[in-house]
């Protein structure tokens, strides 16, 4: 109990209980998502879900404090959850060589208490909203571009959803560009969506989007409510889930095939990452 006494000190035990009573679900393991999971595990989460399927460049070693260059090529969520296990092995991790899409979503998002949107591509986290909603699942999210943030909570039946203030048509003309940020951006909001957690552990999460501009330094608070019309939590039809709406080609994908060990392939536009459990495929950045 020693490890957790400056913790409970600050937010009881009774919150401390229902924090290690729980199971997470970290969808996505970079930058942002490898940050939501070391704060997790630091606070003592009962139970960690952690899913990604790509590998660690050497460009993620400037914006992800997890990875080393020991690291480099080997799949994010294993480089993940060794961290973890080193940062607190009170705390169960399971890792997935994977991503979401309308066939597995729904079965990941059932298997946690709270969800974290550790994702960089629209689609999927709408796609994943979609799933929380349906399944009434709280999410919390992030968005970031360069030293812009926005974070949100979504408690399904109690608040707005993603897709009543956000929206992704399929085109995705601008989706392949890389966006910059540096390791401060992803590390704020991922405490920012865990501080969310906690709030929400004691009553008081509010519906509203925060944005933080980190080079004024600048936190705005926006008042968001339900929209009637909201295909996901108004209307229930659930497009990303039902296939309705597709992915973009800059996604990363599972393609046919599998191997018995890690197998990386690297060709003049594309990355093709191989498994015991399946093969999946990303635009080469």
């Amino acid at each position: 109990m020693e490890r957790y006494l400056r913790e409970v000190l600050t937010i009881g035990k009774t919150v401390f209980d229902k924090v290690r009573a729980t199971t997470a679900l970290v969808v996505g393991c970079g930058a942002l998502g490898s940050s939501i999971a070391e704060a997790l595990a630091r606070l003592g989460i009962g139970k960690l879900v952690v899913i990604d399927a790509d590998v660690v460049e050497e460009a993620n070693l400037s914006t992800a404090h997890m990875f080393g260059v020991e690291d480099l090529g080997r799949p994010k969520v294993d480089a993940c959850k060794e961290r973890l296990r080193s940062v607190n092995p009170d705390v169960e991790v399971v890792a997935y060589h994977d991503v979401i899409d309308p066939s597995n979503v729904e079965k990941y998002v059932g298997f946690a208490d709270v969800v974290f949107d550790g994702l960089d591509s629209l689609y999927a986290r709408l796609l994943l909203n979609d799933a929380c909603v349906k399944l009434g699942k709280p999410l919390f999210y992030a968005g970031v571009s360069g030293e812009y943030i926005t974070v949100k909570a979504v408690v399904p039946g109690a608040m707005s959803c993603l897709s009543c203030f956000l929206n992704y048509d399929g085109d995705d003309r601008n989706a392949c560009d890389v966006v910059g940020t540096t390791v401060l951006a992803p590390t704020v909001a991922a405490s920012l969506q865990v501080q969310l957690f906690l709030n929400y552990l004691r009553g008081r999460v509010k519906d509203e989007l925060i944005l933080v501009e980190l080079d004024d330094l600048r936190l705005t608070r926006v008042e968001l409510s339900r929209n009637p019309k909201c295909r996901s939590c108004g209307l229930r039809e659930f497009p990303y889930l039902r296939g309705e709406i597709r992915p973009g080609s800059c996604e990363i994908r599972r393609i046919e095939g599998r191997t018995e060990a890690l197998q990386i392939t690297t060709g003049t536009s594309y990355v093709k990452i191989c498994y015991p459990e399946g093969c999946f495929e990303r635009r080469r950045y």
